[in-house]
């Protein structure tokens, strides 16, 4: 059940399926009203109809369709299509419920809500996606939309082209930086906010959002406690805008009483203003010293599996030590959301101790306990618990969790594990693994590297075992260091000729063409090559690499290959290269040129080869 193949989420998919729509007179849905539209979205409508009325709403739809189209985000069919409509429908309420989701939704579907709120210009976005950019769990195109969205909301302050994780991360960051211009928001911070017009109190979240960037605490603070005290009067959609944007100084509300006032948001019915505050209320030190977990925890099913992974920020001991408890008691009646909750609490906090627990969850029958089991068990394992966390996704061939899920928590794993003793686990697990099994771990060895997963992998070419064999040659194929390079060389002396030998040949030839490594190394490897080589398809592959990697020895080894053969094609590509080869050479040895040449049959060339091959020969002197 494993799998190792990452599909990496494309951006311009959604741009793509985001462009401007067009609505004919013709559309099936141009004559319902909103609500009979909401009403198609909320039913078992097919998938075409539902997108249709997406695409309607997004042209006459309100704020009061926007938890219908909300709760489409979940459907990898459908999000696209509500993300559409919602990004064109005004009005905070959709601001707020995009904020919620940016929590809740991950992947392909997380991007596009990001690239929405971009869109938007939410403003009180900036903490959670400077956070999200930061963050160590998060995809790179998560990242990178993350950082184009603050850079059409205008704010990159708090985030650098230093902390990007690669080159095309960079290169946004750069961009997003360059495109930020305009003024800085005004210094005003109205007492009222609860009755404050929309455009009020929105420069007035960026004003105090401004003060966090600054640095200035004391300012901060004042703005804050306003904006506190003014939550009670305000709607549902102003207090998760709000909360939202006290988020970026959270860690400066150290006032009891002003803490207070948030957690009392938490008895809110609306599910949404509840889970924020809690995710508030986490990062200020509310629950601290706490020593049980809130009751709302165990006594609200709608919040716990949203917000209860929030506590992992609060580093209390006393809660680690209750969810642990929770999550082992095979006989404690609980909602499957909040056993979610408490799994992502779990994960979130790293708890070892909580693995035995999680690996046991996995096992259920319910799809999304036991998925947000086995992913959550990849951030705690040790290395004395991964063979458990092997086993448990390898064994269970009728398990409820997804392959998608046994992914993430495999890479989480590996990334935290030293890789050496993670390797040596995964080899204990081969010789009792399914043929299927097998060449699904030496595929992970490979993808974990270093010299302990190196030496099982060539160990399991040479078993003998057609399976092993098999799956180790294709490793070796893929192996993403140059280092692969000798282990292959001393096994090609002893796999007897066959297609796995070929497939281990072009491995190692594939070394000389992709690895950095010196002049002569590399020759020597295409040397050795040529020696193993039985067919011409290998040996081209030789003419390649020199090709590559311009000399005068690599001219003189071409020579070498064109004489040696009767094989027109071979010669023709041999000639080709040394063409290609003479070109740069007599520029840089022209005396090594010369001598290679003055010993080639260059009549064997094509003759607009010959040609450019004697001019070559003529400017080195001879």
């Amino acid at each position: 059940m494993y799998s190792t193949k990452f599909i990496a989420l494309s951006l311009s998919l959604f741009l793509c399926a985001s462009a401007e729509l067009s609505f004919a007179q013709d559309h099936p849905l141009s004559g319902q009203s909103q609500s009979e539209l909401v009403d198609v979205l909320q039913s078992d409508a097919d998938t075409f109809r539902k997108a249709k009325a997406c695409q309607r709403l997004a042209v006459i739809g309100d704020e009061g369709c926007t938890d219908a189209l909300v709760d489409l985000l979940g459907d990898p069919k459908l999000s696209v299509y509500a993300l559409t409509a919602l990004q064109r429908i005004p009005g905070d309420r959709v601001d707020a419920a995009l904020l919620y989701a940016l929590q809740a939704h991950e992947g392909r579907t997380r991007v596009g809500i990001i690239h929405t709120i971009g869109q938007r210009k939410v403003a009180t976005a900036e903490y959670q996606l400077v956070r999200l950019y930061r963050s160590s769990t998060a995809t790179p195109e998560e990242k990178q939309a993350a950082v184009r969205a603050l850079g059409a909301l205008g704010t990159v302050e708090q985030i650098s082209v230093k902390d990007a994780d690669n080159s095309v991360q960079r290169r946004v960051t750069q961009d997003a930086i360059r495109q930020v211009q305009g003024d800085e928001p005004q210094s005003d911070f109205p007492k009222d906010l609860a009755s404050a017009p929309k455009s009020q109190f929105a420069a007035a979240l960026r004003v105090m959002q401004s003060s966090v960037r600054d640095g200035d605490q004391t300012k901060f603070a004042e703005q804050a406690k306003s904006l506190i005290d003014g939550l009670a009067g305000m709607s549902p959609t102003r207090q998760i805008l709000a909360m939202n944007a006290l988020q970026s100084g959270a860690g400066w509300i150290k006032d009891g009483a002003l803490q207070s006032q948030i957690a009392k948001l938490i008895d809110a019915s609306d599910r949404e203003v509840a889970a924020t505050a809690v995710q508030l209320v986490a990062r200020t030190g509310y629950y601290s010293s706490a020593k049980t977990l809130p009751k709302w925890t165990s006594q609200r099913d709608d919040l716990a599996k949203v917000a209860l992974p929030a506590l992992a920020h609060c580093e209390n001991d006393a809660f680690d030590d209750e969810v642990v408890s929770r999550l082992s008691d095979a006989q404690n009646n609980i909602s499957s959301d909040q056993r979610i909750g408490l799994i992502q609490y779990a994960g979130g906090r790293r708890l070892s101790k909580a693995s035995p627990a999680l690996l046991q969850l996995a096992g259920l029958s319910d799809p999304e306990v036991a998925g947000a089991a086995i992913a959550a068990a990849g951030y705690t394992v040790s290395p004395d618990q991964f063979a458990a966390l092997l086993d448990r996704i390898a064994s269970d061939s009728s398990a409820a969790f997804a392959a998608e899920d046994a992914d993430v928590s495999m890479s989480r794993a590996l990334v935290r594990l030293p890789r050496d003793e993670a390797a040596s686990v995964i080899a204990t697990q081969i010789d009792k693994a399914s043929d299927e099994n097998k060449i699904e771990l030496i595929s992970l060895l490979a993808t974990l590297g270093g010299d302990t997963a190196l030496e099982t992998v060539v160990n399991a070419a040479a078993s003998g075992e057609d399976a092993l064999v098999d799956g180790a040659t294709r490793a070796l194929g893929e192996w993403l260091s140059a280092d692969v390079a000798s282990p292959l060389y001393d096994l090609l002396q002893t796999l007897p000729p066959s297609n796995y030998r070929t497939r281990a040949l072009r491995a190692y030839l594939r070394v000389g063409r992709q690895f950095d490594m010196t002049q002569d190394a590399r020759l020597e490897l295409c040397r050795r090559g040529l020696q193993m080589a039985e067919r011409n398809d290998e040996r081209q592959l030789v003419v390649d690499i020199l090709r590559r990697n311009p000399s005068a020895d690599a001219a003189k080894m071409l020579v070498e290959i064109a004489n040696r053969t009767e094989d027109r094609p071979l010669i023709n590509r041999a000639m080709s290269a040394l063409a290609d080869v003479a070109g740069k050479v007599s520029v840089t040895d022209p005396e090594g040129l010369r001598s290679v040449l003055q010993n080639a049959d260059i009549s064997a060339a094509p003759d607009h080869v010959r040609e450019q091959l004697e001019a070559f020969l003529s400017l080195s002197g001879a």
